[in-house]
């Protein structure tokens, strides 16, 4: 890409770091792991674990590295706070784990063990996944592509929504990735349009969600797509795609989120309509309809190319588009499915 390739590498840079000055706030806030460090030792049901390294923790849990007493394999500890709106959550998590249990395969986190009898902390025991999508310098290849799509189609024919598909809960473990966090997430056969309550990152959330207060289960799997989509187009630009119309400012209030995406759909229908009806930041207004196809060209060969191969894929241009029927991941007619789920469209393969 030139320039524009030399840009795409300076804001995934900035993007790293907004994330670490965001992890040294929180443990200014208190987040720090002053009760469990490296060396400490935790009892999970009859095992053993050491911690060898402390993860970068979240907003409810603390996450480390450990290995197991005796064999010294390496997981994933998630230790999650105990408070009474995170112990139901933690319940949550472990119920859609366990369902993924049997079922977790190349491209979704496998679960290993759990013990819920600790006075501070509910102990989630996981494979221990190298690294995640915002962290890495990985290359968008059709292949990727590939197994981000076969992660979606096997949660939704499970009968999962994920509700939070971004970078950061995308892992890397060898050569695959690794769907993890399955905090948001929710089972079909548990769920109640009448009791939904708002989950996600509003950097990924689907548009339509905010037009209806009891969405479909069928909307959730969409929005999951629509997610894929963002996540894809921003790991190919290193940048989160509202800052298009944002004039690259990244520090703005949550809230104010939504209305960019709605406003990026625009943009995506027509770049250079766009540009000229709205005010764009000096840097976009030159550029923005120029980086935008870039981007575009390269998710269409990612398209044709995955087509091509026989791999699942993703028509970018028409997630952008934002409508629900076109949130779907092309599926090879070859794919050994008894069902595919709403999400989903076959292709025949050449």
């Amino acid at each position: 890409m030139g320039k524009t390739g030399k840009k795409i590498r300076e804001s995934k840079k900035r993007m790293r770091k907004t994330r670490k000055r965001v992890r040294k706030s929180n443990k200014k806030r208190g987040g720090g792991g002053s009760d469990i460090d490296v060396g400490s030792r935790i009892q999970i049901n009859q095992t053993i674990y050491e911690v060898i390294k402390i993860l970068p923790e979240g907003s409810t849990c603390k996450v480390f590295k450990v290995t197991e007493n005796g064999t010294n394999h390496i997981y994933a500890v998630k230790a999650i706070y105990k408070t009474n709106k995170l112990i139901n959550a933690a319940n949550h998590e472990l119920k859609i784990l366990n369902l993924l249990k049997d079922n977790c395969d190349e491209f979704i986190l496998c679960i290993k063990d759990h013990d819920f009898t600790n006075q501070r902390y509910n102990y989630i025991v996981s494979e221990y996944i190298d690294n995640d999508l915002l962290g890495s310098n990985t290359e968008v290849t059709a292949r990727l592509v590939d197994q981000l799509c076969r992660a979606v189609i096997k949660l939704h024919q499970l009968g999962i929504a994920h509700r939070d598909i971004k970078p950061d809960n995308i892992g890397e473990k060898g050569n695959n990735i690794k769907m993890i966090d399955f905090g948001n997430a929710i089972y079909k056969n548990d769920y109640d349009p009448n009791n939904y309550t708002e989950a996600g990152t509003y950097s990924y959330i689907y548009p339509e969600l905010y037009k209806t207060s009891s969405p479909s289960f069928d909307l959730l799997q969409q929005s999951d797509v629509w997610s894929l989509g963002i996540t894809i187009f921003n790991l190919i630009y290193g940048i989160y795609t509202y800052m298009f119309v944002n004039g690259g400012i990244m520090n703005i209030d949550d809230r104010q989120i939504p209305p960019l995406i709605n406003k990026f759909i625009e943009f995506a229908a027509n770049p250079t309509e766009y540009k000229e009806k709205n005010n764009l930041s000096k840097v976009l207004e030159q550029e923005a309809d120029k980086l935008f196809n870039e981007i575009m060209v390269k998710a269409d060969a990612l398209f044709e190319q995955g087509k091509t191969e026989g791999l699942y894929t993703i028509n970018l241009r028409e997630i952008l588009t934002g409508k629900p029927e076109n949130q779907k991941i092309y599926v090879p007619s070859t794919a050994p499915f008894e069902s595919l789920p709403v999400t989903a469209v076959t292709y025949n393969t050449p």
